[in-house]
């Protein structure tokens, strides 16, 4: 069996989430005999480039395209897409594995449609919301947990909130529901006024490509129960989709130290400095509990220059918070285990967060903001406790139960069930490979989520 991953960024290049979790996955099917390699674009370059990683071989094909709004917003090919396919027929794989779409002059739906040409199985992971929701939060008007089903009008509402146009909605909507009606599309104007008005047209686009995605693939990974839901809502056929949970990319340490005893309560904050992993929260939820009480460690690095200043300063009278700076991934789940609890505060629905496997690794608690990628996690005052979104005085409520209920930590730890590993990532996703060609071939994992889920 021979698989492409198709991703816009690679190690040691680039290291993320998605990155480390296609290396993992790549790894794990080597060990079970699989021919992989890694296709991505080559960015601004007009030649191939080849390069390995840990003995995988990644090609990064020619794509010299100047992103421009034509191209952002998928009205025409990158130019790129014909090295692209030159690749494929040279590599002639039996499964293409997206591992992200993201348009421009990065992989698109364009590269998907040349995939299915080949005549090999195409799957994708889903490693975001933002295939089914605009501002990619899943959040209305960043203000309650969306259902997730694709709406013109609720849509457009929620991304003209988005966009700061709360002021000029009435005359917006207005305007816009109107073009949408007589059919006119704005969007090609080379300004923010033909985007304002053509949100409508956007949102349509939104849940066409999804639809296209779908079409244009024989099986949809997504990480978690809540996507899948959502998906099925958006009219995605439950028979397309396979539900693989995540798993610790690393070896799990099989640390379970006993969590320091003094006080104050110790937590930690591991993540992107950016206003999405809200960060601020946490900060404001600490600033009117007693320092003697409570510390907090934040570890990261930015992706917002200001707001990480914003913050810094804004706690420069709380001697009870230190900015840590960035960890290496192999020192997260060691330095985890020396607090009490981990806090994850963040403003969106991320997918599946790794940072709870790897708090869950160390043998610590979460607290965790109730959106739809924690909540599935972190279940309350089980493994960990969840508070209201985007609402600091609910998360100082959860930190002060912890500092007033000194059994309490031991109960959550108590109740922890270690991650997943990813060699049963790895069995599962065979699994799907197999039963592409193979529907009744038993599966080698017999983990009972991994085959398709049906309603």
């Amino acid at each position: 069996m021979k698989i492409v991953y198709c991703i816009n960024h690679f190690l040691p290049l680039h290291v993320a989430g998605t990155e480390i979790y296609t290396f993992s996955l790549i790894k794990e099917m080597q060990a079970r005999g699989a021919e992989c390699l890694v296709l991505m674009p080559h960015y601004g370059e007009k030649r191939n480039k080849t390069y390995w990683v840990d003995g995988i071989k990644v090609v990064c094909y020619a794509e010299p395209s100047d992103a421009d709004r034509s191209l952002d917003m998928g009205k025409r090919a990158p130019i790129g897409l014909e090295a692209y396919r030159q690749v494929l027929k040279q590599e002639a794989p039996d499964i293409i594995h997206f591992q992200e779409l993201a348009g421009g002059n990065g992989l698109s739906i364009f590269h998907l449609k040349e995939a299915r040409k080949t005549g090999a199985k195409v799957v994708i992971t889903f490693h975001l919301a933002g295939y089914s929701c605009r501002t990619g939060d899943l959040m209305f008007k960043q203000q309650t947990l969306c259902d997730g089903v694709i709406n013109e009008q609720k849509c457009s509402e929620c991304f003209i909130h988005y966009k700061g146009y709360e002021r000029i909605k009435k005359p917006l909507t207005f305007v816009s529901d109107l073009l949408y009606k007589l059919n006119f599309d704005t969007s090609s104007m080379p300004n923010r006024l033909g985007t304002s008005l053509s949100f409508p047209f956007l949102i349509k686009k939104l849940r066409n490509n999804l639809i296209e995605i779908a079409d244009n693939c024989d099986k949809l990974v997504i990480l978690t129960r809540w996507y899948f839901d959502i998906l099925v809502r958006n009219g995605i056929p439950a028979s397309s989709l396979a539900i693989i949970r995540q798993g610790l990319p690393l070896k799990d340490t099989g640390l379970r130290m006993k969590p320091p005893q003094s006080t104050p309560l110790r937590i930690i904050f591991i993540g992107r400095i950016a206003p999405y992993k809200g960060i601020h929260l946490l900060i404001e939820a600490l600033r009117t509990i007693d320092p003697k009480l409570v510390s907090l460690h934040i570890y990261g690095s930015t992706t917002d220059s200001s707001y990480e200043r914003t913050w810094k300063i804004a706690s420069v009278s709380m001697p009870n918070v230190k900015w840590m700076g960035q960890l290496a991934q192999a020192e997260v789940i060691p330095t985890i285990s020396r607090y009490h609890v981990l806090c994850l505060p963040s403003t969106f629905s991320e997918m599946s967060p790794l940072v709870i496997q790897e708090a869950y690794a160390a043998g610590i608690p979460v607290i965790a903001s109730n959106t739809y990628g924690n909540a599935e996690q972190v279940k309350h005052e089980r493994s960990g406790l969840l508070f209201e979104f985007n609402n600091a005085d609910d998360l100082r409520s959860q930190i002060l139960r912890l500092i007033e209920e000194p059994d309490l930590i031991g109960k959550l730890r108590d109740q922890i069930r270690p991650p997943r590993s990813f060699e049963q990532v790895g069995k599962e996703y065979m699994d799907v490979y197999r039963s592409l060609f193979d529907p009744v071939q038993p599966p080698e994992s017999s983990h009972s989520e991994q085959i398709i889920l049906e309603k």
